[in-house]
């Protein structure tokens, strides 16, 4: 039994979905599904019952569950006392901005693995908003920034300056999160348009600032009037949308937000789409060190070089 069974066994358990998981991993869902079947194949045990409606535990599945999630918990704690340990000087350091989001979700896996590899180099990862991450790469106050570019209809909603240059890492669409008994429900598709006629829910946790400075908001506002209403948890979001009191906005294939019961996911009509990845200026110094790290960065998002 590998660790990364047992880690795609527990973030299968949490988003009860092999979709899910699969966006919450960067790994492919074939890989998954795999896993899988291996594990139960090589114990002759069934761990996962699989339903249209999603993935639930067996009682197998339950036990086997609490257990790796000890395991996986203890890994990880093993891993930073190694990388704390390092009695190599750190005598370079690599000033990285990021969207709060990437810095809580996809940084610290990538940041771990390059203090094991170049322990000499620091990495400085400092949260901010798209807009500061764009400047602060302009002004040459950081080398790399991370961030979401989003398109509408084919066309770049931020702008770059002239001497930045964007790398993209792994598509994502906007979708809509709505209560299963709600009218929109019975729609397989929904319009930006049908959607602003009813209270849009944003997570305060997710706005690091103003709400106006949030970039779904920004997106939807140039389609028209924004109805927000601020939820200060996640359980008050999850409820405010089963009970039909607004929708929710998410990024589908990064990203993603947990499942709530009683709430179902529409994709977007209209042709908007983002894409997560880095931006650095077009003269860089210091290249070594930067290329050493976007190789760990580019070998998380591998699965997706498929890029459309």
């Amino acid at each position: 039994m590998q660790l990364k069974q047992l880690l795609y066994l527990v973030t299968v358990a949490e988003t009860q979905s092999i979709r899910k998981a699969s966006h919450k991993l960067f790994v492919s869902q074939q890989a998954i599904s795999q896993s899988l079947k291996n594990m139960e194949n090589e114990y002759n045990i069934h761990l996962v019952n699989r339903s249209v409606h999603g993935i639930t535990l067996t009682e197998h599945g339950k036990y086997v569950v609490s257990i790796a999630t000890e395991i996986l918990a203890l890994n990880e704690k093993l891993e930073n006392y190694f990388a704390l340990q390092s009695v190599v000087p750190k005598n370079d350091s690599l000033d990285i901005a990021a969207i709060h989001t990437a810095k809580n979700y996809i940084l610290p896996e990538i940041s771990i693995k390059h203090m094991k590899y170049y322990p000499h180099v620091q990495l400085n990862i400092f949260p901010t908003d798209t807009d500061e991450v764009i400047s602060s790469i302009s002004t040459n106050k950081m080398a790399i920034g991370f961030l979401g570019m989003v398109y509408i209809d084919g066309k770049s909603f931020l702008s770059l300056p002239q001497n930045i240059r964007f790398t993209p890492l792994v598509r994502y669409e906007y979708c809509v999160t709505i209560g299963c008994h709600s009218p929109l429900a019975h729609y397989k598709t929904l319009s930006v348009k049908s959607i602003l006629e009813h209270p849009i829910i944003f997570l305060t946790e997710q706005l690091h600032g103003s709400l106006e400075k949030y970039l779904p908001y920004r997106v939807l506002s140039q389609f028209g009037t924004v109805k927000a209403v601020l939820a200060d948890s996640a359980k008050l979001y999850g409820e405010l949308i089963v009970e039909n009191m607004g929708i929710g906005i998410s990024s589908d294939g990064i990203f993603e937000e947990s499942a709530y019961i009683g709430t179902t996911v529409k994709p977007l009509r209209d042709n908007i789409y983002g894409y997560f990845g880095y931006i650095m200026r077009n003269s860089q110094d210091n290249l070594t060190k930067i290329d050493q790290f976007l190789n760990i960065v580019h070998e998380k998002f591998s699965v997706f070089r498929d890029i459309k």
